[in-house]
């Protein structure tokens, strides 16, 4: 029985190498794209988003988390174009192919996952963007990375703050 366990953790080797700075670059393009320009809405306001003093507790609650969910999708598609058009520059640290743990990567980010990428690149990543808003500023990160008909794709897992490039 542990043989099997061992056996299903183990994913099949790449059959591509990790991606280099710039196809990194791109493939977190091709993330924020896939997850907020190209994909429909998962959240929509409520018919009546209003929270009465005759609602159910629960009912008021899921009103307000239905709403804040969409109005947060919304602020993050109207920013998705600003945010590839910034992106300057991605430094890889250490890549290592290896299954994909679905609950490590961002709600928005799955449905690019589920039952289609079953290993890929975990990389630990400093991306830089430059915008108008918020000047040249860097953030350290750690993402799948992985190919798909012919483009490579990332999906976050963890990300710091932006911060001021100084270098």
């Amino acid at each position: 029985m542990s043989a099997l366990l061992l056996a299903g953790c183990t994913p099949e080797p790449a059959n591509y190498p990790a991606p280099d700075s710039d196809q990194a670059l791109s493939a977190i393009q091709n993330g924020i794209r896939s997850d907020f320009i190209d994909t429909p809405p998962r959240h929509a306001i409520p018919d009546d988003p209003v929270v009465g003093p005759g609602d159910d507790p629960g009912e008021a609650m899921q009103k307000v988390g239905d709403t804040m969910l969409s109005l947060s999708e919304a602020n993050g598609r109207m920013g998705a174009r600003d945010d590839i058009d910034g992106l300057v520059k991605v430094e890889l640290g250490r890549c290592e192919w290896q299954s994909v743990n679905i609950r490590r990567i961002r709600d928005y980010a799955r449905h690019r996952f589920e039952d289609r990428v079953p290993a890929a690149y975990l990389c630990d990543y400093r991306v830089t963007s430059a915008t108008e808003t918020r000047g040249l500023v860097a953030a350290n990160g750690r993402g799948y990375f992985y190919e798909e008909g012919g483009a490579f794709f990332h999906a976050i897992i963890e990300q710091s703050s932006w911060e001021e490039d100084r270098r």
